[in-house]
């Protein structure tokens, strides 16, 4: 596993807790796919 995986994994984690605490709106979902995307 490469720094740059295991970054992603932390990213991924810290996206969530963020989102289950916000309860954001569908559109930050979107941003993140397009962010996911890139």
């Amino acid at each position: 596993m490469t720094n740059g995986h295991r970054a992603v994994i932390l990213w991924q984690e810290y996206v969530d807790v963020i989102l289950s605490k916000l309860s954001t709106p569908p559109l930050y979902q979107n941003i993140l796919v397009l962010f996911w995307e890139v």
